[in-house]
């Protein structure tokens, strides 16, 4: 913009003085491209945001979460052997042999139609069954094609209790227990204590 009045260029907001050699200001034209920037107020509303009107939505919308319907095939005790014992070769292969034989340890049983019951001797097979518990669930499942099988333990200890004999009537007496057919051994060969 240029004022001939004063002799005065204003660039941007910044005036100018443009003197001659006489001293007098001179009209001087110069290119220069002006930008203008035009700020506009603009008011931002948000959402309205209601109880009533979110829960008047749902109503609305009745979404479907899952009607996936999961396998729930039936099974025998041979089916269910034959998948533990292929899965116990698996572990033995993966050096888990004294996992693969806290499976094979005890028959299975089924109870009802989807609990698998294990029966394990000791605390040590207990703990190494639980540490493998989830694994060995999803496992069967995929392999059953029955995703509503679970697994429950009982824990049956051995009795540990040993009898010390210390004369041969007592041995003898004690074997009789284990084996009577002894006694007739004893009888048809004529021998003594």
């Amino acid at each position: 913009m240029l004022d001939t009045k004063m002799g005065t260029t204003q660039q941007g907001g910044a005036k100018k003085t443009n003197p001659t050699a006489n001293g007098s200001a001179n009209q001087v034209e110069t290119a220069h491209k002006t930008t203008t920037t035009t700020q506009k107020k603009v008011n931002v509303v948000g959402p309205k945001i209601s109880i009533k009107a979110k829960v008047h939505d749902k109503s609305q919308d009745d979404y479907i979460i899952s009607q996936v319907e999961k396998p729930h095939d039936s099974f025998d005790k041979e089916k269910l052997i034959q998948i533990i014992e292929g899965y116990a070769s698996e572990q033995e292969k993966l050096n888990r042999k004294s996992w693969a034989f806290t499976i094979k340890a005890g028959e299975p049983a089924i109870k009802q139609e989807d609990i698998i019951i294990f029966t394990l001797f000791n605390k040590t097979q207990e703990v190494e069954f639980n540490k493998n518990r989830e694994e060995f669930t999803h496992y069967l499942r995929d392999k059953l094609n029955n995703q509503f099988v679970m697994i429950q333990t009982e824990l049956k200890e051995k009795d540990d209790t040993v009898v010390k004999t210390i004369d041969p009537v007592q041995k003898f007496d004690n074997m009789v227990k284990e084996n009577p057919l002894l006694i007739d051994l004893r009888n048809k060969f004529k021998l003594d204590l």
